[in-house]
């Protein structure tokens, strides 16, 4: 992206199951990039944060991940 994060468009997980059906994926560690691009774009069609960790032989675990 033209903010040096490195992203990847997937369906949305259907434990969030929010919104059109569509995220975008990016590494945790990029998190404070993401948080500061967030602030500077107030994108309307963004509906929140997800981490979502996999887990073995399970569901995968769904956190909301505030931007404050």
């Amino acid at each position: 992206s033209r903010a040096g994060i490195r992203t990847q468009v997937v369906s949305t997980p259907r434990e969030v199951a929010l919104g059109c059906g569509l995220s975008v994926r990016f590494a945790l560690e990029d998190w404070p990039r993401v948080v500061d691009v967030f602030r500077r774009s107030h994108p309307a069609n963004l509906i929140g944060f997800y981490r979502v960790a996999p887990r073995q032989g399970a569901r995968p675990e769904i956190t909301a991940m505030p931007v404050m």
